[in-house]
């Protein structure tokens, strides 16, 4: 009968090169670890960690987790060689005391600890119910196949208490046995416990080593289920969980529960996930973390949390503060520099907010809509237009600029721009006094970053109002002329100190963004960023008054509809999944390290995806409908797209015999909100005009890649039959005679294990 499998797993699949069994003679095994269970932390051995903080803390060792954790897995390679494939979790504690000098009750203690941690550990998954609960309901019963060193009691309880495990369901661990799936001897013991061929076995598992070549060596079939291994994003917070106290291990090990039971549908729901668990989670997650122990430090009583960005903030703060019963009073606060600069915003007194409100995504503008962005009412606009001669053509134009400076200066200095202020106040002030922020009580003002105009705006009007001054906490903050600088700080990049570690590393090989003090940040991680913060409501661009005197936002253009379409919800969905997780480890005292620095891994994580993109992580994310303009010119474009070669040589072409001409064209091309992403779209030729050193680097590094690959594939298809040959060979002398391919792989590892 056809079995119902779950058809988002990932699968590699190598079939034994002997023997080719019927569907109806298939025998489904399936892998435990990482499979249908998986840890709440990664890699593995992060566990031995874990029981070393937890052995320390109650008296057990006097070493370091680290030196605990590292002494385990030297005694388990020592115990395998000793044992040899029956290595059990008590041969490796016996291992621990000698090199220890620990006595065999403390040794004991330790196993029995470690025990425990595996089991507050261990996590299922819904596709992988779903596949056993199919096969259960297909043949009656599920087997488990487990290269393992726990106790085989031990795992079938954890599969019964996460309802994996029914009576008449059949487990093999290789301690068990004195056999491995690695070497593909425990395959025939399976089979003969089951009264079925070895080629009729179709073992599932998440190590290619032991779950898909295993098999094949016996000559039985393997298939691959990759989902529970970690992504590259995973193994970069793995590779620093010793640095961190284990914080970035349980980071790795949320982001892949979220991948699991994000269940994408295809390999773009899957780039888009990847990232959304292993780097954007993580770094929005840390951030918050942050801001909840700067306002508990501070005395913080409320957070304010900026649209749009502090959408997705106030919804991870909101599931922090829920879970664990404390934390400051928690508020979303629209706002905008359309809205908010124009009322303080003026070319002599505040160039700051002017240049934010006017000179900030003005390109494709006209005139006469800046004149509307500055707050100028209807009549006000066109007056000045016809003082100035009323030349349509010149006041719609999006790029002369020299009459448009000039009434600037002029209704700066006549107090028009003034009274046009003092008139957009109002509105604002009753709002921002409606939501608490003229009360006297202390708060925090968030915001993704990056000058702090909007925070300026707020401080201004508070201090006209002698109120509480708001603390600006910012994930990203470069270096501005304002007076308010000290009442800020941020949490990842702040190039108004000395460059941090994570700063420098950000930067290098970036195109930097240079503020007035000259530090230069990567000007595109603030897209990145963004993008990662996105909200699904529209911009604010005013504020009205409801019938009962309270004031209320006014959106322009909402994008929901296009980044609902890309896999905004998605996103979003994944990122509830990670806090699960978080939170679940948390319970679980895997962060109780709170004094750990996580910067360097998190730029480490977003520089992997930012930098080098993979593909299929191009075509989902250079998609995204990015938002370019303010009010009336906002509009949205895809994030990246692919350079033109005959455009960008008849550019050129246009500004020679000026060698310093065609420079600037193609800088300005190179330009892009995403460029690895650009490039990537491009054709070759594109490529080598814009980056040809880069291009020529990445094409020999395909060519060496490839024929790794090739070679490699051929050295295991070589290694595969000469164990078959073997394996032949034995027969041959055992029986005296010939024997047929599908015996040889039946029998054949069997007598090879008897020897």
């Amino acid at each position: 009968m056809q079995k119902t499998f779950v058809p988002r797993l990932r699968r590699v699949e190598v079939r034994g090169r002997t023997g080719t069994p019927t569907r109806q003679e298939e025998v489904r095994t399936f892998d435990v670890f990482e499979t249908v269970l998986v840890r709440m932390i990664s890699p593995p051995a992060a566990v031995f960690d874990v029981v070393g903080r937890r052995a320390a803390s109650v008296g057990l060792l006097d070493c370091s987790p680290a030196a605990f954790g590292r002494a385990r897995q030297w005694a388990e390679a020592r115990a395998l060689r000793w044992t040899g494939d029956r290595t059990s979790l008590e041969g490796i504690y016996a291992e621990m005391c000698h090199a220890l000098r620990l006595e065999p009750e403390v040794g004991q203690r330790l196993a029995e600890l470690e025990l425990e941690v595996e089991r507050s550990l261990l996590r299922t998954w819904p596709a992988a119910r779903r596949m056993v609960d199919a096969e259960r309901a297909s043949s009656g019963r599920v087997v488990y196949v487990s290269d393992m060193y726990l106790p085989a009691r031990f795992i079938e309880d954890q599969l019964r208490t996460h309802g994996l495990f029914t009576d008449g369901d059949a487990l093999f661990v290789s301690h068990a046995h004195g056999a491995t799936k690695r070497t593909g001897m425990l395959f025939p013991a399976v089979a003969d416990a089951l009264g079925v061929r070895t080629s009729d076995l179709v073992h599932h598992g998440n190590d290619v080593r032991n779950d898909v070549r295993g098999p094949a060596r016996a000559g039985a079939r393997g298939i691959g289920l990759t989902d529970g291994n970690p992504t590259r994003y995973e193994q970069t917070l793995e590779q620093h969980r010793r640095v961190t106290d284990g914080v970035t291990s349980v980071m790795a090990g949320s982001a892949r529960l979220a991948r699991l039971h994000a269940a994408p549908a295809d390999a773009r729901q899957r780039a888009l996930v990847d990232v959304a668990a292993g780097a954007m989670s993580p770094l929005l997650t840390a951030y918050v973390e942050w801001l909840l122990a700067q306002a508990e430090r501070r005395g913080l009583q409320r957070l304010y949390f900026v649209a749009r960005d502090g959408q997705v903030l106030l919804r991870i703060a909101q599931r922090l503060v829920d879970r664990r019963g404390r934390g400051p009073e928690l508020r979303y606060l629209y706002a905008s520099r359309l809205v908010w600069n124009r009322v303080v915003a003026s070319p002599s007194r505040h160039p700051q907010a002017w240049h934010s409100l006017v000179g900030l995504s003005s390109d494709g503008v006209s005139g006469i809509e800046l004149l509307r962005r500055i707050g100028l009412e209807e009549q006000e606009v066109q007056a000045l237009v016809g003082r100035s001669g009323g030349d349509h053509d010149k006041w719609s134009s999006t790029t002369q600029r020299t009459e448009l400076f000039k009434i600037f200066s002029e209704v700066d200095a006549d107090g028009t721009l003034a009274r046009a202020a003092e008139r957009n106040k109002q509105d604002v002030v009753e709002y921002l006094e409606q939501v608490g922020l003229f009360d006297d009580v202390p708060h925090g003002f968030v915001d993704v970053g990056w000058r702090g105009t909007q925070h300026d705006v707020l401080l201004e009007l508070q201090s006209e109002r002698r109120s509480t001054l708001a603390h600006g906490l910012f994930l990203g903050l470069e270096e501005s002329l304002s007076q308010w600088r000290h009442h800020r700080e941020a949490f990842l990049l702040d190039s108004r100190l000395a460059p941090r570690p994570a700063d420098r590393d950000a930067v290098r090989g970036l195109s930097p963004h240079a503020g007035p003090a000259g530090v230069a940040l990567p000007h595109t991680y603030f897209t990145l960023i963004e993008i990662f913060c996105s909200g699904d409501h529209g911009t604010l661009v005013d504020y009205a008054r409801r019938p009962d005197g309270a004031v209320e936002p006014v959106f322009g253009a909402a994008r929901e509809k296009l980044t609902a379409e890309w896999g905004l919800p998605l996103l979003w969905d994944t990122l509830d999944s990670y806090l699960d997780a978080y939170l679940d480890a948390d319970e679980c005292g895997l962060l109780d390290s709170r004094h750990v620095d996580v910067l360097d891994p998190l730029v480490a994580v977003l520089r992997q995806f930012w930098d080098r993109p993979t593909r299929d992580e191009v075509r989902a994310w250079s998609t995204f409908p990015w938002e370019v303009g303010q009010g009336a010119a906002n509009r949205t474009v895809p994030l990246a797209a692919p350079f033109r070669v005959w455009a960008t040589a008849r550019a050129v072409a246009n500004e020679f015999p000026s060698t310093a001409g065609a420079r600037l064209v193609l800088a300005r091309r190179r330009k892009a909100e995403w460029l690895p992403a650009s490039l990537r779209l491009s054709t070759v030729p594109a490529r080598l005009v814009h980056r040809p050193r880069a291009t020529l680097l990445d094409l020999a590094g395909r060519g060496v890649r490839s024929a790794r690959r090739r070679l490699y594939s051929m050295a295991v298809a070589l290694r595969t039959r000469l164990a078959e040959e073997r394996n032949r060979a034995r027969l041959v002398d055992r029986s005296g005679g010939p024997v047929d391919a599908t015996s040889a792989a039946t029998t054949g590892a069997g007598g090879v294990r008897a020897e």
